[in-house]
């Protein structure tokens, strides 16, 4: 019946305007990971429509998602630090190393 279907897949627009096809339910995650491993291990966020979410955030049908990485939004990495900062102020319980630091 039309009332038991379910959505078992979802499609997201990359930057580069291709769509990736993902199961119904997947993250910013397991779309990078679908993408590629080195990507997967590199992602620190999205941006999802506009907006910075974080990795485990699930996607919507046609969302439009960039994968963000260390290398390529270092000011979206001070963002982090300073929102952690100012909620921990006297224990700092967040911290980003670089690659071989």
């Amino acid at each position: 019946s039309v009332g038991s279907f379910l959505v078992s897949s979802l499609s997201v627009l990359l930057p580069d305007g291709s769509a990736r096809s993902l199961p119904a339910g997947s993250t910013a995650h397991d779309l990078a990971a679908s993408i590629g491993s080195r990507l997967a291990k590199a992602a620190v966020a999205a941006v999802v429509d506009g907006e910075e979410r974080d990795l485990g955030a699930p996607l919507r049908d046609g969302a439009r998602v960039a994968i963000l990485t260390a290398s390529q939004n270092s000011i979206f990495l001070s963002k982090i630090k300073i929102s952690c900062i100012s909620h921990k102020r006297h224990i700092i319980l967040c911290s980003h190393k670089p690659n071989g630091a």
